[in-house]
């Protein structure tokens, strides 16, 4: 009977009307967030700009494809007026800065998702061992998952923030997880 007391007051508290405008707030960001952007006109002509935007919010930077084109422009501009004041022909000038402009932005995305995605796995089982020891111990899952994502650094720790928001926002817990196992794209978190 205590222990159903204190998990009614924790929910009351939750949800009491000074923590109703933090929830709102914190909804808002989450949608916003969520709602496709005006992209810049270059992004439109990637074959699937779909795959990748999920490739550029995978580094776990707040980038969006007009960032990532425009990088992607001023490198092939650079290259080709490097070239061609350097006397190179213009066919090769034209194909060098388009491999190197939009070859070299690839490469470093690509290395980018493969280090955070190491970091995770680094820190996933201290994860694991936390939220088994905090539901053991008899806390609610949203508490549990709450201090792993405080006391976890780095990609673990943001990943559960956003599984966190997702719940708060209306989302199954599966769902949250699933959408940040889709995210992640790892076989550990998958499982």
């Amino acid at each position: 009977e205590r222990a159903l007391k204190r998990r009614m007051k924790l929910i009351v508290e939750r949800f009491t009307p000074s923590n109703e405008a933090a929830l709102a707030a914190q909804m808002r960001r989450t949608i916003a967030a969520r709602l496709p952007s005006q992209e810049f006109g270059l992004a439109k002509m990637l074959p699937n700009p779909e795959k990748m935007s999920l490739r550029l919010r995978r580094t776990g930077r707040k980038w969006t494809l007009a960032n990532f084109m425009i990088i992607n422009v001023s490198i092939a501009l650079v290259i080709s007026a490097a070239l061609l004041l350097a006397g190179a022909p213009f066919l090769i000038t034209v194909f060098a800065s388009i491999i190197v402009g939009f070859g070299i932005p690839h490469m470093v995305i690509s290395k980018m998702i493969s280090k955070r995605v190491g970091e995770f796995t680094s820190k996933f089982p201290d994860a694991i061992e936390l939220l088994v020891r905090g539901l053991r111990s008899g806390l609610p899952i949203a508490e549990t998952l709450h201090a792993v994502s405080t006391e976890v650094p780095g990609p673990v720790g943001v990943e559960f923030r956003q599984v966190i928001e997702r719940v708060r926002i209306g989302k199954t817990l599966e769902a949250a997880l699933q959408e940040s196992a889709d995210m992640l794209d790892t076989p550990e978190f998958q499982f």
